[in-house]
């Protein structure tokens, strides 16, 4: 639980991860609600000058402060526990660029399908490669406010994806060698919210990936799975992508359809071994970015 801290006070290395967390979900939470500093320090009793702290980390608020930002917000109280929001909703296609105080450029706002969760990975993989404030730059010259991924239900079009991998690629840090380092990230359980527990409780490479397929629409809305068949061994499944990408120009380039397809195929292969002890191959048979009507792929046991 939150330790109550002041100005005055020597953070402990745990004390100060979790009041970077707690600072920064406040300051996501505050600009995805439109409110303004002033608003939540007058909710929890404290100067606008202590909440800026608080949500730069500066400062921890006490028990009794984070319990009355969760009771006003309606945040779930356990989610300093991963740094992250989630409210585990399916995602409703849209398009605005609005979204509290946040702002989204127009080419990211427009056929909102992608969640937060599914970008998390290679936001962390930037971090990891470029350290922090150069991710938070690159964030920043490409539009976006990081804290708008604090919350793992928020969307953004799937074109910001392709040129935060363009960007990668320009880097030498996106490859197909290198795409395992990538999705490394990806089973760390802070990124699923309450999805991750019917994971860890899942053992069978079969049960797991028809349970990932169950729930693609807490991920992302850019493609529609269907199962096409199952064994004991594999599954065969489908995707069939969504009308809005005959608008994405940049899916001209085979660099753009190429990091869709293994993209999906890393996600699902990494997925499925973090949680199951056996290794597996997900493998595409069709490719709708070539000339198909969908993709079809096979997630096989033991085929690596």
């Amino acid at each position: 639980m939150l330790k109550k801290s002041d100005k005055y006070s020597t953070m402990t290395p745990q004390e100060s991860r979790v009041a970077k967390q707690t600072g920064r979900i406040i300051a996501a939470v505050r600009k995805s609600k439109g409110l303004t500093q002033g608003a939540i320090a007058s909710q929890l009793a404290v100067s606008q000058s202590a909440l800026s702290k608080i949500e730069h980390g500066l400062l921890i608020p006490s028990v009794h402060q984070w319990f009355e930002f969760c009771k006003f917000t309606g945040v779930p109280v356990d989610s300093h526990l991963s740094g992250y929001i989630d409210y585990s909703r399916p995602v409703v296609k849209t398009t605005g660029s609005h979204e509290g105080s946040f702002r989204l450029p127009k080419p990211y706002s427009i056929e909102r399908a992608s969640t937060a969760r599914t970008m998390l990975p290679l936001i962390k993989w930037l971090e990891r490669n470029e350290g922090e404030e150069k991710a938070e730059e690159v964030l920043s010259e490409m539009g976006i406010d990081s804290d708008y991924f604090v919350q793992l239900d928020h969307t953004i079009g799937i074109q910001f994806g392709l040129d935060l991998i363009s960007y990668l690629q320009r880097r030498g840090i996106y490859s197909k060698e290198g795409m395992r380092s990538l999705f490394q990230s990806i089973k760390q359980r802070g990124f699923h919210g309450s999805l991750w527990t019917g994971y860890e409780q899942t053992h069978d490479s079969v049960e797991l990936m028809t349970l990932l397929l169950s729930r693609a629409s807490f991920y992302e809305a850019n493609f529609e799975y269907l199962i096409e068949s199952q064994n004991k061994r594999s599954v065969d499944f489908s995707s069939k992508p969504g009308t809005h990408f005959k608008e994405i120009k940049s899916l001209a380039n085979h660099d753009a359809r190429f990091s869709i397809c293994e993209h999906r195929k890393g996600y699902f292969t990494q997925m499925i071994e973090s949680s199951v002890s056996q290794q597996v191959e997900v493998s595409e048979l069709e490719c709708s970015f070539h000339g198909a009507k969908r993709c079809i792929f096979r997630m096989t046991i033991g085929a690596v």
